[in-house]
């Protein structure tokens, strides 16, 4: 017991030596946590305030082409422009404004109705484009339906008309209303949001960011033959290594409580971005916490015994953290990559964290519905501490 609580000292004062290192391996997730959650929000904000503009060339001047144009007006998705310097939009204008990239879009009503000309910019995004589109067929053919309905109608005499009008009516105010809900947690109902998806993400980035630390202090301790002399004293590698693991440990809990802090208070109070809601399922947090931040020491472990110089392990910590945290969703949800790296992302012990914390946080569940996400990551803690011990006892 003495040997573990020496080592777990020594340790700590190993990071004490390196105390701009220490802050940085708080603070940098943090600063990505709020700086990239406060963009997206913003960016998400603009793209609710921007209307798409609209050039519309009414060629007919009939009650369905009044009837589109009224219904896009009124529209808060649509700025709806028919005239330019006082005079009328044309088609050939509408045609060279689009093709310009001035207007996203153009609708021209030709006589009579004979036909609706939807003239789109080939350059807008295609996901862009097919929401435009549909937006559009639905605002025209709402209006087609609305004006084929009272033509009906008005062809109707007596008490048939008017029943029908009066059955109408009734139909539209009777119409059950459409509510946003989310899947209840407990006892209170987490609306999804970028603040929900981002701080589990980024806790499991800040807890494998350890990486850098941990394995600069193997490094330092081979090279510089603090090994060598440990192991001349009656002290077994798994004291040795068991040091570290409580040490960062200790650190990957601490990092995980910060997060959730600042998710919880610091993003409200200061940026006026919606709160994190943690749930209510602790003792669940608790476990997936243990074990991801297990898995991340292993992760380190691993970096640690491979390396033979600092820059190595800096080096190849960083970039093999980062990439993996891209590809576990840290920064962009997993679902907006390809079918192929989905299945690549889905073998990382970050992807299995954040899933783990997502459906902690956001649904209803219970430890068995984790449960193999915990065993995963508890399974890659253990085959990290093995092949660490092979490489660095066979190593040194």
């Amino acid at each position: 017991m003495h040997k573990l609580i020496a080592s777990v000292r020594k340790e700590f004062l190993l990071l004490l030596h390196d105390l701009p290192g220490v802050i940085i391996l708080f603070l940098m997730p943090l600063i990505l946590l709020v700086v990239i959650t406060y963009a997206q929000y913003s960016a998400i904000q603009a793209s609710k305030e921007s209307k798409s503009k609209i050039l519309f060339v009414n060629l007919s001047k009939s009650e369905l082409s009044g009837s589109i144009r009224k219904s896009l007006k009124e529209n808060h998705l649509f700025t709806l422009t028919d005239s330019l310097k006082k005079a009328p939009v044309t088609e050939n204008s509408s045609l060279d404004l689009v093709s310009r990239g001035k207007y996203p879009v153009a609708i021209v009503i030709f006589p009579g109705d004979s036909l609706i000309r939807v003239i789109l910019d080939p350059a807008l995004p295609k996901v862009y484009m097919q929401s435009l589109v549909s937006s559009l067929n639905y605002f025209i053919k709402n209006a087609q339906s609305s004006i084929t309905l009272r033509q009906m109608i008005s062809v109707m005499t007596g008490p048939a008309s008017e029943f029908i009008e009066n059955s109408i009516e009734k139909s539209l105010k009777s119409r059950a209303p459409i509510r946003e809900s989310y899947e209840v947690t407990g006892t209170s109902e987490i609306k999804p949001s970028a603040v929900q998806n981002n701080v589990p993400g980024f806790i499991l980035f800040a807890m494998f960011f350890i990486v850098i630390p941990l394995s600069g202090s193997m490094v330092t301790e081979k090279n510089s033959g603090s090994y060598v002399r440990i192991r001349t004293l009656p002290v077994d590698y798994s004291t040795f290594l068991s040091g570290k693991v409580i040490v960062y440990l200790l650190i990957c809990i601490v990092q995980c409580i910060l997060m959730l802090m600042a998710g919880v208070w610091l993003l409200e109070s200061i940026f006026h971005l919606p709160s994190f809601q943690p749930g209510n399922h602790y003792i669940l947090l608790a476990v997936i916490t243990i074990a991801s931040s297990l898995a991340a020491i292993g992760f380190g472990l691993i970096v640690g015994s491979l390396a033979t110089t600092h820059g190595q392990a800096a080096l190849f910590g960083s970039i093999l953290i980062i990439t993996l945290g891209v590809l576990s969703g840290t920064f962009f949800p997993i679902y907006l990559f390809p079918k192929g790296l989905q299945v690549i992302s889905h073998l990382s012990p970050i992807c299995w964290g954040i899933d783990s914390y997502l459906n902690a946080f956001l649904t209803d569940v219970n430890f068995s519905t984790l449960f193999i996400n915990i065993v995963l990551l508890l399974l890659f803690f253990i085959f990290a501490m093995i092949f660490s011990i092979f490489i660095f006892v066979k190593k040194n």
